[in-house]
C-alpha cells in the first residue's frame, strides 16, 4: 500500500472536520495515510502511520495540505528535497496554490485512481555569504525578500550580476520572486503578473527613495547577487516565502539562483491559473 500524507492547518480547521475526511477518503482509496506523531491520539485504533514531518516526504509519493497558500510554502522545500508531489486542498479564501477548494474534497478518489500528470514548478535558491563560507541555504516557491528589520528605516541594497552592478537601491528591501510568487508580495509592490509555469526571475523594490521604480525580469539562468548595508544598529533580514527569517551583516553577500529542482503539483485539467486569478480578484474584499 502506498503511502500519502496529509498535512493540516489546525487553525483553519479546528474542529479536524476535513483533516479526518480526506484520511478517511485515502484510506477507502486503498492508500495509507500518514501524519505527522502530535495527530496519534486523535486517530486511535486506525491502521494510518504516524511520524515525523521529514519521515513522512521521504516515505510518500504524495502529500495533501489542508490550508492556505502558508500551509503550502511551509513544506514546499521538503517536497522539493524528497521529489514529492503535492495536491492542496484550500480551506480558506484568498489561495492560489491549492489545486481543489474545501467545498470539491470529494474529488480526491478521482484524482487518487486516475494517471496522475504533473506541473513543475520553478524554485529559487537563497544563499548567504559570509567571506568565503555558506551560513545559509534555503528554497523558495514564491520569493526570497531582503529587508530591514522592524526599524523604520530604509537600507541601501546593491544588486549585482555576473558582469557587475546592475542597479543600487535605497529602500525598504528588494523582493526576488518566482513566476509562481509573482501574485503574492512582489505584487503589492506594483510587479507584473506572470505566468507561473515560466522560468525566470523577477526583481522588485519595495517602497523605494525615487521619483521612479521599474522591476526587473531575468533569465532564470542567472546568477544574482545582492549587499544589504544598514545604518548602525539595524540588522537586515532575508525572509524565504515569508516565513524562514535570517538576519544578516552588511558585509554578507546574498546569492540567488534558480534551483535545480522543481516542485511537482498534482496537475488537474480544470485548475486553470487565470480562471483562478480572475476569481480569487473579483472575490476580494466581499464578504460572503
Amino acid at each position: 500500500m502506498k503511502n500519502i500524507g496529509i498535512i493540516v492547518n489546525n487553525k483553519k480547521d479546528y474542529k479536524f472536520k476535513y483533516f479526518k475526511r480526506v484520511a478517511e477518503i485515502v484510506y477507502g482509496s486503498g492508500f495509507c495515510p500518514v501524519m505527522t506523531k502530535e495527530y496519534t491520539n486523535f486517530f486511535q485504533g486506525s491502521d494510518y502511520i504516524f511520524t515525523t514531518l521529514e519521515e513522512m516526504f521521504k516515505t510518500c509519493s504524495m502529500v495533501i495540505t489542508l490550508g492556505g497558500d502558508g500551509t503550502f510554502l511551509n513544506v514546499a522545500d521538503l517536497a522539493v528535497r524528497y521529489d514529492v508531489a503535492l495536491l492542496g486542498v484550500n480551506l480558506g479564501t484568498l489561495g492560489y496554490l491549492a489545486q481543489i477548494d474545501k467545498s470539491e474534497i470529494d474529488r480526491i478518489p478521482n484524482i487518487l485512481a486516475g494517471n496522475l500528470s504533473f506541473q513543475h514548478r520553478m524554485m529559487l535558491s537563497a544563499s548567504v555569504y559570509r567571506g568565503n563560507r555558506k551560513i545559509y541555504e534555503y528554497s523558495a516557491l514564491n520569493d526570497v525578500v531582503v529587508t530591514r528589520s522592524a526599524v523604520l528605516k530604509p537600507i541601501s541594497i546593491d544588486l549585482y550580476g555576473e558582469s557587475g552592478i546592475i542597479a543600487d537601491y535605497f529602500c525598504d528591501g528588494l523582493i526576488f520572486s518566482t513566476p509562481t510568487g509573482s501574485s503574492a508580495y512582489s505584487l503589492s509592490v506594483g510587479g507584473p503578473i506572470m505566468d507561473p509555469t515560466m522560468e525566470a526571475i523577477l526583481v522588485s523594490a519595495i517602497s523605494p527613495h525615487t521619483l521612479s521604480s521599474h522591476s526587473l525580469v531575468f533569465n532564470a539562468d542567472k546568477k544574482l547577487e545582492c549587499r544589504a548595508n544598514s545604518s548602525k544598529n539595524i540588522n537586515s533580514l532575508i525572509s524565504v516565502d515569508g516565513r524562514h527569517v535570517f538576519y544578516i551583516q552588511n558585509e554578507d553577500r546574498i546569492i540567488i539562483r534558480k534551483n535545480d529542482k522543481y516542485l511537482r503539483l498534482v496537475q488537474l485539467s480544470d485548475c486553470d491559473f487565470y480562471t483562478v486569478l480572475k476569481n480569487k480578484f473579483s472575490t476580494r474584499g466581499k464578504r460572503k
